[in-house]
């Protein structure tokens, strides 16, 4: 089931929110439990 924000949310865009990480991408999606390419799609 993909995962869909509520439009009216007013979030940052992920990649934004992701910057400030200091764990690499592929943890973060592990942690998530997406692949890293649909890390990276999001």
């Amino acid at each position: 089931m993909p995962f869909l924000a509520p439009s009216f949310a007013r979030l940052p865009p992920l990649a934004y929110l992701l910057d400030d990480q200091v764990e690499p991408r592929r943890k973060i999606a592990r942690h998530l439990g997406v692949s890293f390419r649909t890390l990276q799609r999001y």
